[in-house]
């Protein structure tokens, strides 16, 4: 990877967090200081999170599954 490739993939990636932040913001699971510029995310239970991520990705892998013609 050369250096022009690493600087487009650092500004992706920081584009992806301010976007991560932004929407974490409007679903009214963080805040965001604009003096420091810190985002303080609000508690959540992490078992709760936990259990639902297999949920989650058995949709998006069934989908692609789906799509792409798996099992056949």
């Amino acid at each position: 990877m050369n250096r022009a490739a690493k600087a487009r993939l650092t500004t992706y990636l920081t584009g992806a967090a301010g976007f991560a932040g932004l929407a974490l913001a409007g679903f009214g699971l963080a805040e965001f200081d604009h003096a420091t510029g810190m985002i303080d995310i609000a508690p959540f239970n992490v078992y709760a999170l936990v259990a639902a991520i297999p949920g989650a990705l058995a949709t998006v892998v069934a989908s692609l599954a789906l799509v792409k013609g798996w099992g056949k």
